[in-house]
């Protein structure tokens, strides 16, 4: 019980937040964000921006009302996956909160199956087609899986791609 008390005193979200999304901005060469719900609104909580000069660009802390943009679907809609097989769900949007930018999310789950947060790479919309979000959704899902499970979620069996809900499908 000491030994728990002790790891969950010293447990800093940002020390595995901060690296997938460093990872994920580097890899999809868009801005990546952790999101938490706060009632009626969604946090920043932190954000890697994307290296090209030309990209979304949102500020940590930031406290956004809940909309239908992929971040706040993800934070108003997603439960647990019913079924171990079921494959990851990525919510996709386009020109919600700007008409100029795109953003694809998925949900972070923490120990006892609970929704934790939001993990989203975002950019401009022409930067998202079709071949583009399929790739990034498979990064996303397994960045959002690999988290989960470092932040106490059960671990899911990988099922394939992910399911992408949104224009793109």
């Amino acid at each position: 019980m000491q030994l728990g008390a002790a790891y969950t005193s010293n447990f800093r979200l940002d020390q595995h937040v901060l690296p997938v999304l460093q990872s994920l901005a580097g890899g999809t060469r868009e801005s990546a964000a952790f999101h938490i719900r706060q009632k009626y609104y969604r946090l920043c909580l932190f954000r890697v921006e994307s290296p090209q000069a030309v990209r979304d660009f949102q500020k940590p802390a930031t406290l956004v009302p809940l909309d239908a943009t992929s971040t706040g679907r993800v934070l108003a809609l997603s439960t647990w996956p019913d079924a171990a097989v079921s494959p990851a769900l990525v919510y996709a949007t386009s020109g919600v909160y700007d008409v100029q930018t795109a953003s694809i999310s998925t949900p972070v789950f923490g120990g006892i199956k609970e929704l934790v947060g939001a993990l989203t790479v975002s950019g401009p919309v022409g930067r998202f087609g079709r071949a583009d979000v399929k790739t990034m959704a498979r990064n996303l899902a397994e960045a959002a899986r690999g988290l989960s499970i470092v932040l106490g979620a059960p671990a899911l069996p990988s099922s394939g791609p992910p399911r992408i809900i949104g224009p793109w499908v």
